[in-house]
């Protein structure tokens, strides 16, 4: 037999052996194992490594035959998992990560980096946009790169300063304002260019 002690109508249990355990409470327990081979914590449904198989619900640490080796369960499309090689994250139900200089959301499909210097999004319009003043953007229709004041081809307009340059559905576009009195503006058939002062120096021009 083996040399054991229950407490509490068998709610805290002590079995010394081959195989020598601590077992809390009699359902969902927590339970640490050493069989000389294994030697690992279990809580939930796991009761051993033959559950480390990112599905059974429940958590378990420990060393499988000296590797290292950790697993948190939710359910199969829900685990942490760390195979003393490979840490595999699945996460169905979503991830929220809020740390200083960084925030992830699945919900939103976004990152943000540096306290919103640098923001990523990825939805039905996907941006990437550095310190506001710095975009590259597609909603499927328009693709685009705007520095400046100029967030989009509604700034496609001769006067707001900044750059733009990209495509507005099919057509390609560039445009690179000081205000209303200096710009250079291509509106995919035609270049329209206006200045206080243009100054051009060459061996030869052809108009």
């Amino acid at each position: 037999t083996n040399a054991s002690m229950s407490l509490g109508e068998g709610k805290n249990k002590l079995v010394a052996g081959s195989t020598s355990t601590k077992t809390v409470a009699t359902s969902k327990s927590i339970k640490l194992t050493d069989d000389g081979t294994d030697r690992f914590l279990v809580i939930g449904s796991k009761t051993s490594f033959s559950h480390f198989n990112q599905s059974t619900a429940g958590f378990i640490v420990g060393t499988d035959n000296g590797t290292t080796k950790f697993e948190l369960v939710g359910n199969a499309t829900n685990y942490l998992s760390f195979d003393g090689t490979n840490f595999d994250v699945k996460l169905s139900q979503g991830l929220e990560l809020d740390a200083t200089n960084l925030e992830l959301s699945s919900a939103e499909a976004s990152m943000i980096l540096g306290e919103g210097k640098i923001i990523l999004q990825g939805s039905s319009t996907s941006t990437i946009k550095v310190a506001d003043k710095f975009i590259i953007s597609s909603d499927g229709t328009d693709e685009f790169l705007a520095i400046g004041n100029k967030t989009s081809f509604t700034h496609f307009d001769q006067s707001t300063a900044g750059l733009i340059m990209g495509m507005d559905g099919s057509t390609a576009k560039y445009e690179v304002a000081g205000d209303a009195s200096n710009y250079l503006s291509f509106t995919g058939t035609s270049l329209d260019i206006k200045a206080g002062t243009f100054d051009l120096d060459a061996t030869s021009v052809i108009i």
